[in-house]
């Protein structure tokens, strides 16, 4: 079984029907794999888990566990399309030209709204005392 050894190029069918990955591996032969998008995200969803529990299990005894998020160079607020719904769409683009869409029911923005607040305000107190 080849092992995979970094990810080559990735591409999207016209129609939306697939989803295409080139990955490198150890043997030197690049790995193609199609995906149904539905799939796709399953998968990703996955991926996402191992590496949470990677991350969690490798911590060494007295570490502090950081999420390290990734970096957001742009983000965007705003109502759905067409409105209704009781939603408002949070858009982030990540360093490496990614977009992901939210939708955030109307209660989660708020809280959300408050607790960015908040740690903006504690971020901001932080950089201070590291400064001084």
């Amino acid at each position: 079984m080849p092992v995979i050894t970094g990810m080559i190029e990735g591409a999207i069918a016209e129609d939306l029907s697939a989803v295409e990955a080139t990955f490198s591996t150890d043997s030197g032969r690049p790995l193609v794999c199609q995906f149904q998008p539905d799939l796709l995200y399953s998968i990703v969803g996955r991926l996402a888990q191992l590496v949470a529990v990677v991350r969690s299990q490798t911590i060494k005894t007295g570490d502090h566990f950081e999420v390290r998020g990734e970096p957001v160079v742009d983000a965007a607020v705003r109502a759905p399309i067409g409105g209704g719904n009781s939603t408002v769409i949070l858009k982030l683009k990540i360093d490496n030209d990614l977009f992901y869409d939210f939708s955030l029911p109307l209660e989660i923005a708020s809280k959300l709204r408050l607790e960015m607040q908040a740690a903006e305000e504690s971020a901001g107190r932080q950089s201070k005392q590291t400064r001084q």
